[in-house]
């Protein structure tokens, strides 16, 4: 049973672990970032451990807070593409989701968010924990958003486990 969110795991990295037990500051450095339009409180570190390297996951992302010297991973998620087979996303994170009702002490809230100005939707479960979030979701997106050369977004199922700090940050600051 997980109580607190560091017991969640997602290819084997855990909300308070230092991203350099797993990469050299060289390597993290080279990492693509992003971050979000309204704060560069945190920033996104795209494909830490890449398809090679796992087993579950096409690619692992994680959130940290900026200049923080001891990386320290404030959000991991674990991201599935499904390119034109939606159906098959589902039936994984149904599977997702009922490994994790068993395996932590948290009620479920799901929910459907369509996004604005499309017909892009993500079909999304959370389990609230006493220090964290852990969130599964299927995104579809609609056909312009995939065709746009520009864009070029796939559906995917993402699995995020992350601290409260960092989804205050969400709720408050990032948008």
């Amino acid at each position: 049973q997980a109580d607190d969110i560091q017991d969640i795991q997602i290819e084997g990295m855990s909300v308070g672990d230092s991203l350099l037990d797993y990469l050299t500051k060289k390597k993290i450095k080279k990492l693509e970032k992003q971050y979000y339009r309204k704060s560069k409180k945190y920033v996104r570190l795209y494909k830490v451990k890449k398809s090679k390297e796992l087993s579950e996951y096409d690619r692992v992302d994680v959130y940290i807070k900026e200049n923080d010297k001891k990386y320290i991973i404030k959000s991991v998620s674990g991201i599935i593409l499904y390119e034109n087979n939606i159906q098959e996303c589902y039936q994984k994170k149904k599977e997702i989701v009922k490994d994790i009702s068993s395996a932590v002490n948290s009620k479920k809230d799901s929910y459907i968010y369509n996004y604005p100005n499309d017909n892009s939707k993500s079909d999304v479960t959370d389990f609230v924990l006493s220090d964290g979030r852990v969130r599964i979701w299927c995104t579809d997106y609609s056909k312009e958003r995939e065709e746009n050369e520009e864009i070029n977004w796939t559906d995917h199922l993402s699995v995020t486990a992350s601290s409260v700090e960092f989804t205050d940050f969400l709720q408050n600051e990032a948008y």
